[in-house]
């Protein structure tokens, strides 16, 4: 979904022209988890879901009938970096939702984290980000406002 906000378009051709478009397919991807992805047997890549979670969020994108929003209408997501202490994540600068809490807290005690999540901004209106959904270990959001984070790595996929 970040691909189409930031004007790629919808006739795509391969998986590799979303993962390649500024390296953000994938935030957390190394270009040896990516390669172990491109030799995989389609059978096995589908079995992992990444095909088909693009072309979802593409038809959901278009408005297009037989796709569905799993997420709440999210836009982006946060892992386990959220709520560790072993690593600095800046949404936790951001103001949340107040709606947020509750689920930023459920995510914190379901997956043990140390950041104390009730210490965070949250405001009723004027926020910048909105928790949507827990679906496995992720979070996912909407950002409201002009994305302030930056790439870690200049590194391209091969």
């Amino acid at each position: 979904m970040n691909y189409l906000k930031d004007g790629g378009g919808t006739d795509l051709k391969t998986l590799e022209d979303v993962s390649m478009y500024d390296n953000s397919f994938a935030q957390g991807a190394k270009q040896s988890e990516y390669t172990k992805f491109k030799n995989m047997t389609p059978e096995e890549r589908n079995a992992k879901k990444a095909i088909a979670a693009v072309i979802n969020a593409l038809g959901v994108s278009k408005k297009l009938d037989g796709f569905s929003d799993n997420t709440n209408g999210a836009d982006g997501w946060d892992g386990i970096d959220l709520i560790s202490t072993k690593w600095d994540n800046p949404h936790r600068n951001y103001t949340w939702s107040e709606g947020s809490k509750d689920l930023n807290t459920k995510y914190q005690k379901k997956f043990n984290g140390g950041v104390d999540v009730s210490k965070w901004s949250y405001k009723k209106t004027g926020f910048e980000i909105e928790a949507k959904k827990i679906i496995g270990k992720t979070l996912f959001t909407d950002v409201k406002t002009n994305r302030t984070e930056h790439k870690q790595s200049k590194a391209k996929f091969e």
